[in-house]
């Protein structure tokens, strides 16, 4: 990727990259940063942050997928995901 930053603190993996005034048609620089977060209770956590210098659009998700067991070992009830969703509207 270019321009990707990132940095491995303890049990912690930070990615942050931050995208020209413009990019994409869309005005505002901005600065993206998600932190991945693996517990003592192998919980994984993905928390997401952007910031912008102008009024712009930000879209922010994921399609991570994993699979720890294998590929014919992990059946559709062997996971727990509970999304926590916040929106900042800024009108």
């Amino acid at each position: 990727f270019r321009g990707l930053n990132y940095e491995v603190d303890g049990a912690k993996l930070i990615l942050s990259y931050t995208d020209a005034d413009g990019s994409e048609g869309l005005p505002g620089e901005v600065t993206t940063k998600v932190t991945y977060t693996l517990d003592a209770h192998n919980t994984l956590t993905m928390d997401y942050v952007a910031t912008t210098t102008k009024p712009t659009v930000v879209d922010m998700g994921s399609h991570f997928m994993v699979n720890l067991g294998g590929h014919v070992s992990a059946g559709s009830n062997s996971f727990k995901i509970k999304p926590f969703v916040y929106i900042l509207d800024m009108e």
